[in-house]
């Protein structure tokens, strides 16, 4: 009868019926979600992508645009492009303001002028 025992309930009887690599996925997007900020985020950012590929959530991807390796910050951005049309206007807002800061403080001249040409291209 405790609303917050049947919500975990629940949950723990989803997992008998997830597929398991679903399920792993899932985790360590909360860990990522949890380690955003830390040291551990590079390492498990890159585990994930190893695992699975490249995250397709742009929640994610704009957590990826805080990475310091040039390579997965280029590749997000051009997620995050590609995904634009497909988000909701709050969603667009959110990332166009993610891209302004990134573009006022640039840590690479490739990385600005990328992030320069996606806000033209999106004219949001």
């Amino acid at each position: 009868e405790d609303p917050k025992a049947k919500a975990k309930y629940l949950k723990e009887i989803e997992k008998l019926f997830v597929d398991k690599e679903e399920l792993e996925k899932q985790e360590l997007l909360e860990e990522l979600h949890k380690s955003y900020g830390t040291k551990n985020f590079k390492k498990l950012a890159k585990e994930f992508i190893k695992k699975f590929g490249f995250p397709e959530d742009w929640r994610i991807l704009l957590l990826f645009l805080d990475l310091e390796d040039k390579k997965l910050v280029l590749t997000a951005l051009e997620k995050l492009k590609n995904d634009f049309p497909n988000r909701s206007l709050n969603e667009k807002q959110n990332i166009v303001s993610k891209l302004k800061v990134l573009a006022l403080s640039p840590k690479d001249e490739e990385i600005a002028f990328k992030v320069d040409k996606i806000l033209r291209e999106l004219n949001f």
